[in-house]
């Protein structure tokens, strides 16, 4: 996100917070927003409502004292008892609409972040500095939407009740009216001040967060906790998390003495602008323009609209300097870039082409391809080989068009991958990577994640060429077999897992597939069958194979050797071999694993 878009403090982000969630409510429908706007307006107005209709009570009982007569407080006791009834009925309409519209705003605003992130530019989730936004921005969606709720609906309960009761403050006193609105100024300044260092802190908080999840993860989670406790990591992990919580508490703790001296301080001159009101109303009683009733159902009254803006301003008004700062690292977000490119279709079968290709990860000192020019025959098997940081997985990424080259010319097709949508880059292409996903899912689901929706083909036969059958003991219920203990299922080790993802490969229709070291787990000479198999499983397809152990590429039907982003060389194994290279090197050194294949 460049720093031209990237808000710049608190009050872009409300603004920008607001249109959104404006948005939001328009798309829902313009009846519904009115039904909720109507739902908060009532609130305010029966609240105001009660204070002449107090006035009324208190009049007709002096009335009724002189006069001897309890029809004016009968009657004017039945108002006020059904003015409190209707407020006491929208209070509760209100709180209950409210909630479930805006349930139906925080599933609009995450679908919106999910097809939002669905867009974005992969190699944005190789940015550190985007980490906190991405981790973060889905605690943004909720605190937008709470924080424009409680502006626009209670807001405009607090307006309306603030409206109504200066309406009838104006036909007793002008001066009244106009000052009931100026004491609520402290308030809105205390409260821009409250946005302005929530968001600061929330800035230097992220970093922090994120590495205090860190630790708890590793000290926690089902993967890591193992390790951490067999090898005595985890008092390592403990100190750090120790060290990140004392970072987050004192910055949660400068927050909370500024925010409180702000909000006293706002609090007390507002304080003093009601209490020169009582005096302004003391004098016109005393005057003879306020009478007796007035006068107790106005104090009545105004303590009431005091509490309110208090609670407003003081209870919600921090909620929503809080959840501000949140809302900004959603709309960092969604001012990442997106993939440019129009429709269409690329299709790696056809062939691949590179034409001097540069390629930085963000922030990285050096690039990870360098001036790559590589042409891949459509139908052909080609191996990327090389030692680890030499750039082969980058490489993989940027020929199946998932990320971008700063500098030169990606064609899968014939297609240029900077012309086409991502959807379309990768239409024709499968790929298994090293990080695979393990879905707590199905095992057919897991295999069939890419056309779940789709004509729904049976998992039987990918999962019959990765070498794990579905109707094999470990899958007690076959496809329909949960991977996952926490859902009652059953758990499988690393290399039945990374079987599962190389069906998962194959089950897609593709005319390209990568297969990105997803064999780390399953021993070398094992995993020189599987890829002999997946070799003739993809005769008619164009197939790329990285790996660092030299006898699963001798496969290919040509190897490319990468040494520092660069390609060091290119040809057959025996091509290789024979020049004595960096690939003949890495054979030699790795030899002794594959003696027993050769015996």
């Amino acid at each position: 996100m460049s720093e031209k878009n990237k808000p710049a403090n608190a009050l872009v982000t409300l603004r920008r917070a607001l249109a959104l969630n404006l948005r939001l409510r328009m798309k829902r429908g313009r009846a519904l927003a009115l039904v909720t706007l109507g739902a908060c307006v009532l609130p305010g107005v029966m609240e105001a409502l009660a204070v002449p209709a107090l006035e009324g009570f208190i009049a007709n009982i002096a009335r009724a004292a002189q006069e001897n007569t309890l029809a004016p407080v009968v009657l004017s006791a039945a108002v006020l008892g059904l003015v409190y009834i209707v407020m006491h009925a929208s209070h509760h309409f209100c709180y209950y609409w409210r909630d479930a519209y805006d349930t139906r705003l925080n599933a609009d605003l995450n679908a919106m972040l999910m097809c939002s992130m669905a867009r974005k530019e992969p190699v944005c989730f190789e940015d550190t500095g985007r980490l906190d936004a991405l981790e973060k921005a889905q605690d943004g969606v909720e605190a937008l939407n709470s924080s424009c709720s409680l502006i626009f609906d209670d807001g405009m309960w607090s307006l309306m009740n603030l409206v109504a009761l200066s309406v009838w403050l104006a036909g007793k006193s002008a001066l009244l009216a106009c000052l009931l609105p100026l004491t609520c100024l402290p308030m809105i300044g205390s409260q821009l001040i409250l946005q302005k260092l929530s968001f600061d802190t929330e800035e230097k908080e992220a970093p922090v967060s994120r590495a205090t999840t860190y630790c708890e993860k590793a000290m926690t989670s089902r993967e890591t906790f193992k390790e951490t406790r067999v090898l005595g990591a985890f008092g390592y992990f403990h100190k750090r998390y120790s060290k990140h919580l004392r970072e987050y508490a004192g910055l949660n703790r400068a927050l909370t003495l500024k925010s409180t001296g702000v909000s006293l301080a706002a609090n007390l001159v507002s304080l003093a602008g009601f209490a020169g009101m009582l005096l302004v109303m003391l004098f016109e009683l005393r005057a003879g323009r306020i009478e007796t009733a007035a006068f107790a159902a106005l104090f009545a009254g105004l303590l009431g609209v005091y509490q309110s803006i208090c609670v407003f301003f003081i209870g919600f008004g921090e909620t929503i300097a809080t959840n501000i700062p949140k809302a900004g690292n959603l709309f960092k977000v969604l001012d990442m870039p997106e993939r440019p490119g129009n429709a269409g279709e690329a299709d790696g079968g056809r062939g691949v082409t590179l034409e001097n290709v540069r390629f930085r990860y963000p922030g990285a000192a050096n690039e990870a391809v360098r001036g790559v020019s590589l042409d891949i025959r459509p139908g052909e098997t080609i191996a990327i080989v090389g030692e680890n940081g030499a750039g082969k997985t980058t490489l993989a990424r940027l020929l199946t068009g998932l990320y971008l080259p700063e500098e030169g010319t990606v064609l899968i097709g014939g297609k240029d991958t900077r012309a086409i949508s991502l959807p379309a880059a990768v239409k024709n292409s499968s790929a298994v990577f090293q990080k695979y996903a393990r879905y707590k899912t199905t095992l057919g689901e897991n295999v069939r994640v890419s056309d779940l929706a789709g004509e729904k083909r049976s998992a039987a036969a990918p999962l019959s060429d990765a070498d794990l059958p579905a109707d094999s003991p470990c899958f007690p219920q076959g496809e329909e077999t949960m991977l996952s203990r926490e859902f009652d299922g059953v758990d499988l080790s690393g290399g039945q897992w990374q079987r599962v993802a190389i069906a998962r490969g194959l089950y897609r229709v593709h005319g390209l597939i990568v297969l990105d070291e997803p064999t780390a787990a399953i021993d070398p000479l094992e995993e020189t069958r599987v890829y002999r198999k997946f070799a003739a499983l993809s005769k008619n397809s164009t197939a790329v194979i990285v790996t660092h152990r030299m006898g699963s590429a001798r496969i290919a039907d040509r190897i490319v050797v990468m040494k520092g982003g660069k390609i060091d060389d290119i040809g057959t194994h025996h091509e290789l071999m024979a020049r004595g290279g960096a690939y003949a090197q890495m054979v030699a050194a790795q030899a002794e694993w594959y003696e027993a294949a050769e015996g």
